[in-house]
Parts: C-alpha cells; structure tokens; sequence
C-alpha cells in the first residue's frame, strides 16, 4: 500500500531532484555521433561526445547549443 502511494505522488509531481542509478553512473562515452547540421547551406556536420547515460533532454540541449538554437527546435 505504501509503495503503490509513494509511486502514484510521483506521478502527479515528479521525482524532485532524485536522479535514477543509470543517470548517477556515467556510463560508456559515446564518442563520435555524426549529425547533419541543417540550420544553414554548407555548415558541416556536427561530431558529438555523449556518455551513454545521458537523457535525450541532455542530448537534445547539447547539441542545441553547438548551433546556437533552443532546444525546441533541435
């Protein structure tokens, strides 16, 4: 009863600050992720380094960064 209480207050607000085991791991560095770079004609592909525990959010505001553009439009 408890635990199905306790997963049902996490659903309705979240986790807070309590990052999952995986995300606290770093995991295996992923070193070259090719993505086409279309933000303009003829910019070259860009070449990213992520660990494998990353969340795609992170990934996402990564990249969105390197092409100076916000994440929602990556």
């Amino acid at each position: 009863m408890i635990l199905r209480y306790i997963i049902q207050e996490s659903e309705k607000k979240g986790a807070g600050d309590v990052q999952p085991h995986n995300a606290i791991l770093n995991g295996e560095c992923l070193d070259r992720i090719i993505i086409k770079n279309q933000t303009r004609p003829n910019h070259a592909n860009i070449v990213v380094r992520v660990l494998s525990s990353a969340t795609v959010w992170e990934f996402v505001d990564k990249v969105s960064r390197m092409v100076d553009l916000a994440p929602h439009y990556v």
